[in-house]
């Protein structure tokens, strides 16, 4: 199987199904965990099923995978107890790295669903099935170099080079449409981005996970993107989240 089919069969039948009998047979011994709430190992993933409430669900948007790497991008309902108690909605990016078959890394973001933006768009609509599979090296060249030249080195007067000629089409809750007004979040924002760590490309479509602060706090900031026939980026969403001083391992965010 190749990775994405691994994952998406591990999700729906442990997730959607919330049969924890499946992770013996699709994760792996050493399953190593990065989720700040999740402990590590299979332990951890018994645990977790086990916390979800009876009304959980999960609406998967979008997929895509890079290799052994496979980025979901959807919202959870009615989330874990204990952590999100009311019945809340959150945005979720979730990683899943695969080894022979089985899911050896999971990295994840979430944050809660907004339900008004500036740009009148909301977190996870837009485009969603890769249609040009020949993208994936342009595109990813494309996200790479824009995180890195406006995000990480803050050379915000080049962001407009990277943009389609289109338009910017913005699911960022607090900015609308277009260059220039992304131009103006990122001369105020409070995000500070430190480093690139993970890119998932296939298509037209991107996922970067950056190593961030917001005040001095470790964040894991996940940049999705959609980039056009001239590699230039025509849509970005956004999760950016907390990682806390206190979590269940030692494994780190990234």
């Amino acid at each position: 199987m190749n990775a994405k089919d691994v994952v998406t069969t591990m999700w729906t039948e442990l997730m959607t199904a919330k049969d924890p009998a499946v992770i013996q047979k699709w994760v792996a011994p050493t399953y190593e965990q990065h989720s700040p709430y999740v402990q590590t190992g299979r332990e951890g993933l018994e645990q977790l099923v086990a916390s979800l409430r009876d009304d959980y669900s999960y609406e998967l948007v979008r997929i895509f995978s890079d290799g052994d790497l496979v980025v979901l991008h959807g919202i959870h309902r009615n989330w874990l107890n204990g952590v999100f108690t009311g019945g809340e909605a959150v945005v979720g990016v979730d990683m899943f790295r695969v080894v022979d078959d089985q899911i050896q890394e999971h990295w994840d973001a979430s944050v809660p669903v907004i339900r008004i933006s500036a740009s009148g768009r909301t977190q996870l609509d837009g485009p969603a099935t890769v249609e040009h599979a020949g993208m994936t090296q342009q595109s990813a060249n494309t996200a790479k170099a824009f995180v890195q030249t406006v995000l990480v080195d803050k050379q915000h007067q080049r962001l407009p080079e990277f943009i389609s000629k289109h338009g910017l089409a913005q699911h960022i809750t607090e900015i609308a449409d277009g260059a220039a007004c992304l131009t103006q979040a990122l001369a105020v924002s409070d995000k500070e981005y430190v480093a690139i760590r993970k890119m998932v490309a296939e298509g037209e479509f991107v996922a970067v996970q950056s190593e961030g602060r917001v005040n001095g706090q470790t964040h894991t900031f996940w940049d999705l993107f959609r980039v056009d026939a001239h590699a230039k980026i025509a849509e970005q969403w956004q999760v950016a989240a907390v990682f806390p001083d206190v979590v269940p391992h030692d494994n780190g965010a990234f």
